[in-house]
């Protein structure tokens, strides 16, 4: 995933391979309607797994990116927590789903969990839907752990992670389609984004350690 640079996500080449060659297949047995519907899949495939490069904010290592693309719905201070700050993304479709380090850090823990796939109103949503946990801590000892749940997802969440690795902030580091991202931030950092924002990962500052 860290090396995935093709303009396409690697997650999606095998699902966009069989739909370009349903294309082909109902295209050749004259097919039309079949193959319309098939190159319009192919095409949604291509715009749900596009994988951009992206210029980072800043490289101050007091700076907390962006780990996901999405919309700020939620932002809580927090008691009696080891975290001060929760701050929740919704991602959809139209989103990239391509996720990414919010600081040079290293990896304090990484864990994934399969499960299903529920709709967010659903009140067994956050204990059955598959989901994935990861903690970093950046240069300067703040730690960075972030939940990511997939919704009504058609493609399954994936991680490439290692304890106690090191990573390069905006590295990508896994792919969530359709999903919320729960990010939460000990104290002493200023939040820096406001509910109802448009975030890209990398390239929107989400905090700024004091």
């Amino acid at each position: 995933m860290k090396n995935n640079l093709f303009i396409i996500a690697q997650n999606g080449w095998r699902v966009i391979g069989l739909s370009f060659a349903s294309f082909l297949f109902f295209y050749l047995l004259d097919f039309d309607f079949l193959a319309t519907l098939a190159f319009f899949f192919t095409l949604f495939l291509l715009f749900i797994y596009r994988n951009p490069e992206r210029q980072i904010a800043t490289h101050d290592a007091k700076s907390i990116l962006a780990p996901v693309d999405g919309i700020v719905k939620k932002i809580e201070s927090l008691e009696d927590s080891e975290y001060a700050y929760m701050i929740e993304v919704e991602s959809s479709y139209s989103d990239v789903g391509i996720l990414r380090v919010p600081a040079d850090a290293k990896v304090i823990e990484a864990s994934l969990t399969k499960g299903s796939r529920l709709a967010k109103y659903s009140p067994l949503f956050e204990k059955l839907n598959e989901s994935a946990y990861v903690v970093f801590q950046n240069a300067e000892g703040k730690k960075i752990a972030i939940t990511h749940r997939l919704k009504r997802s058609i493609v399954p969440l994936d991680i490439d992670l290692h304890k106690d690795e090191q990573i390069a902030s905006s590295a990508r580091y896994g792919y969530m389609m359709d999903g919320v991202s729960y990010i939460y931030l000990e104290s002493d950092v200023r939040i820096s984004v406001t509910v109802g924002q448009k975030l890209e990962a990398a390239q929107t500052l989400l905090a700024y350690s004091s």
